[in-house]
């Protein structure tokens, strides 16, 4: 009983290493807060210029505030109403709302 819960730490201990070292290599914001990367992949000068435009524009934490858009409206006044929160077509949201305009900006670069 001992030695497998000792493996089983071991096992635990190797895993959560092995997540860090991913979360290191993954393409998020997180990554790259240096200016000389941000300007690189964002085309904004600076990491705080980047940050101060995503306060201006002010999501939300959850995406509240983003109205999405629809190709066809079925209802003529979608785009007058106060946005319902969590809901927009397609998929619910995966990313911060802040990871999501860094990649859309890398994109677009």
């Amino acid at each position: 009983m001992e030695a497998e819960l000792e493996k089983l730490r071991k096992q635990a201990f190797k895993l959560s290493e092995k997540c860090e070292n991913l979360e290191k290599r993954m393409f998020t914001l997180n990554n790259f807060i240096s200016d000389e990367a941000i300007a690189f992949y964002t085309g904004f000068p600076s990491y705080d210029v980047f940050m101060a435009t995503i306060t201006y524009l002010n999501p939300g934490e959850n995406a509240e505030n983003i109205r999405f858009w629809r190709s066809i409206p079925k209802d003529p006044e979608y785009y007058e109403r106060e946005p319902e929160l969590g809901v927009g077509p397609g998929r619910p949201r995966t990313l911060h709302p802040k990871q999501e305009f860094f990649l859309v900006m890398c994109t677009l670069r």
